[in-house]
């Protein structure tokens, strides 16, 4: 196996779009009418290839080769310069971006894959691209026509970069004790002072300008969150035309330097410590929260991306070398029988199959998330509050899943390489080190627990989650299904009944002794939605999978050991048999934890909040 080998699973990635979610359908919404499948097919083609030919042979350079901040100016890695100008010269940067503002107007269901491929590639890379996406988004969204025109339209084709800056040194999560400020000036601008940390695509080559959003307190404004507002601020003063004029005030301090996506240039920006910056209110005053929470939920949902292109490289690549690998007698041919290829050693299939169940539950979890949010804001207007809610409160779910699985999978596929995987020979002790952010920025995986458990639980009357379960209630075993997937499917539900008992435990608790129990409990009641969530999805798809089986093996599923054999012998079966096994192993192998979960809820313990620290 090449030690820098990726690919993107074409396969199963048409599955979910193809088969389970039928993207295609789409195409008979008003705003995706000019839309065509093929044209859909085309481009998840085109973007997958060039997530493997473009980004990826950058990836491990540029790890190695890190950045340089030489004059107050970052410098990048070999090759990154010209990556960002083909990605800009194929329109990727605006594939879901509205077509009045130069984007291409897609599903974020169809694009999600290419986004998932980009991700799997090239980590360092595709951050600085998606926070560009995002600030121009909410430009688009809030900005004048002048600062759509001006900044937005030129973010989306890849000509200017963009960030977010949130963070300051003595304000991480809690923003609002942000304490950058911004002053009235004559002229209708405001001149903004302070500084920022930990801020992704800060400084970089790609293009000619950056824009940065920045989240300041108006002078006088009131403290706290509510006092906020967001500002355009530009690296380099434009005219109207967008020509290029003097510098803006903005200086890169210093890089930080990572555990991972060490070729991502995450800077500490100084606003107006060295000259005037010229600053843009973005809408009103005080809005500011409002709408960075705008990017900061469509960025949570991005992250979950990042787990599940890093469970997809790590399936790859654990797969490949298991599959070559040749060490010990199979288990089934008992010693003496000669040496086998590692996958058949029972350990090393159980982690094989983990992987593949967080990648692929993730992959459909993910892209059926993104096709609520499109039916949310294009859909029937009679269903869109309906799928907005389940959106809105899968979103932490998608984050945490991605983070936390993801960096599972890389894990595990390292242990399946065994020495040569704890190498930076093999690309996965570098997906490793990537993917660990993931669970950090964006809002921790604690603070989605939080928002999960402290407020979706509750949001609108309980109308979120009461979505999710109009969603998934629906799965019942029946008499009709294959034994394996009937069985699973009751012990889903008994997983499900035991979530129900857990928040309704935490209801109680909460009412009668306010939020610690809640509090306490968030993290592994995300986790319990999240197991809950992947189970359902890879149940799902497997009914999906046992009706096209049907299809091909019409004895279906009569003897166990003739449809196996027949899909060793079939490629699409096997593809579909595989399906059935995979939900089978969540369920069975990986589902089981929530039971943790339970029993920690129901203890009452706060042991780590009484002990003497």
């Amino acid at each position: 196996m090449s030690s820098t080998d990726f690919a993107v699973d074409r396969r199963d990635i048409r599955f979910v779009q193809k088969e389970y979610l039928k993207v295609d359908d789409l195409c008979g919404l008003e705003p995706f009418g000019d839309f065509n499948p093929e044209l859909f097919e085309m481009v998840v083609t085109e973007g997958l290839t060039f997530a493997e030919e473009v980004f990826f042979p950058l990836n491990k350079p540029g790890d190695e080769a890190g950045l340089k901040l030489e004059n107050g100016l970052v410098v990048t890695p070999p090759g990154f310069q010209q990556a960002w100008k083909k990605m800009a010269e194929g329109g990727w940067m605006g594939m879901t971006a509205p077509t009045e503002y130069g984007g291409q107007g897609l599903p974020l269901s169809v694009a999600v894959a290419v986004q998932e491929a980009l991700f799997g590639a090239n980590p360092s890379l595709y951050i600085t691209m998606l926070l560009t996406q995002g600030a121009a988004g909410l430009i688009t969204a809030f900005g004048t026509d002048e600062q759509k025109k001006l900044f937005g339209e030129r973010m989306i084709a890849g000509q200017w970069g963009g960030t977010m800056c949130l963070s300051e040194s003595q304000a991480g999560s809690a923003v609002g004790e942000v304490l950058s400020r911004a002053v009235p000036a004559p002229e209708g601008h405001y001149l903004l002072t302070g500084a920022k940390q930990w801020i992704s695509g800060g400084d970089h080559d790609f293009t000619e300008n950056i824009i940065h959003l920045v989240l300041a307190r108006i002078e006088g404004a009131p403290p706290g969150t509510k006092g906020l507002s967001l500002f355009v601020v530009p690296k380099h003063r434009v005219n109207g035309t967008g020509a290029i004029q003097a510098p803006n005030g903005v200086s890169t301090v210093r890089l930080e330097h990572k555990l991972g996506i060490k070729a991502s240039p995450t800077c500490v920006l100084d606003f107006g410590g060295t000259a005037p910056c010229h600053a843009y209110l973005l809408g009103g005053a005080g809005q500011g929260m409002a709408q960075m929470f705008k990017l900061m939920n469509e960025a949570r949902q991005q992250i979950g991306y990042q787990g599940l292109g890093a469970a997809a490289a790590a399936l790859h690549n654990g797969l490949d070398y298991a599959r070559e690998r040749v060490q010990g007698p199979a288990i089934e041919g008992g010693r003496g029988s000669g040496q086998s290829a590692i996958i058949h050693h029972p350990d090393v299939r159980h982690m094989l199959a983990t992987i593949r169940a967080i990648a692929e539950g993730l992959r459909g979890l993910m892209y059926k998330v993104a096709w609520m949010e499109d039916m949310a804001h294009h859909g029937p207007p009679d269903n869109r509050e309906y799928y907005q809610n389940l959106a809105d409160f899968l979103t932490p779910v998608v984050k945490v899943a991605g983070s936390d699985l993801g960096f599972e999978a890389a894990r595990l596929a390292i242990q399946v390489l065994g020495g040569v995987g704890y190498t930076e020979e093999f690309p996965l002790a570098q997906n490793l080190r990537d993917i660990k952010i993931a669970s950090i920025y964006e809002g921790t995986n604690g603070i989605q627990a939080l928002d999960l458990v402290g407020r979706k639980l509750n949001l609108r009357e309980g109308a979120l989650l009461e979505a999710l379960m109009h969603l998934i209630s629906p799965m019942v075993p029946t008499r009709a299904m294959a034994s394996p997937l009937r069985q699973a499917i009751v012990w889903w539900r008994e997983a499900l009944e035991g979530l129900s008992r857990t928040v309704e435990e935490l209801r109680k608790a909460t009412a009668n002794h306010g939020p610690r129990q809640g509090v306490f409990n968030a993290t592994g009641v995300t986790d319990y939605f999240t197991h809950v969530m992947l189970a359902h999805t890879l149940l799902d798809m497997a009914l999906t999978a046992e009706e096209k089986l049907k299809g091909l093996f019409p004895e279906y599923p009569g003897d166990p050991h003739a449809l196996a054999a027949f899909a060793a012998q079939n490629e699409e079966a096997r593809f579909y048999f595989n399906k059935i096994k995979t939900a089978e192993h969540y369920v069975t192998q990986i589902l089981p934890r929530v039971k943790a979960v339970e029993a920690a809820v129901a203890s009452n313990s706060f042991a780590a909040l009484e002990a003497l620290w």
